[in-house]
């Protein structure tokens, strides 16, 4: 099984709600794409968070069965679908809430990786977009 596959349901899941979201066709595309990549970084931060106790107690985990340890290998495959999620984003035209979502997406989310992938606390972040 392959990381993709594995993260596929939970990204599918919040694509389709995304795209409810959208106003005409183009919209739901680009919603769907934001909402898909959201939902993979979602499904395997969660999974890179778990690594260690998944191993210990032989839980299933995408990352333990694609035989992938690498830290810099697991931040680049989040980093991509961060990188993805922010182009889709930056198609909309949001107005509400956008303050918010830049906060979200230039620093909660990165920050929250970083803090997983380097096993320490997250920093708060007193910058706001």
């Amino acid at each position: 099984m392959t990381i993709d596959k594995a993260a596929n349901p939970t990204a599918k899941m919040i694509s389709d709600l995304a795209a409810l979201e959208g106003g005409n066709d183009l919209q739901k595309r680009v919603l769907s794409e934001f909402g898909y990549q959201i939902g993979r970084w979602v499904y395997l931060i969660d999974a890179a968070d778990d690594y260690e106790k998944d191993k210990k107690s032989g839980n299933f985990n995408p990352f333990i069965k694609a035989d992938i340890n690498d830290k810099d290998y697991i931040n680049s495959v989040l980093s991509q679908s961060l990188a993805r999620a922010y182009d889709a984003y930056n198609l909309l035209d949001i107005i509400d809430f956008k303050p918010i979502i830049d906060n979200m997406m230039l620093y909660g989310f990165p920050n929250k990786q970083n803090a997983v992938l380097n096993n320490r606390q997250e920093v708060k972040n007193e910058q706001s977009v």
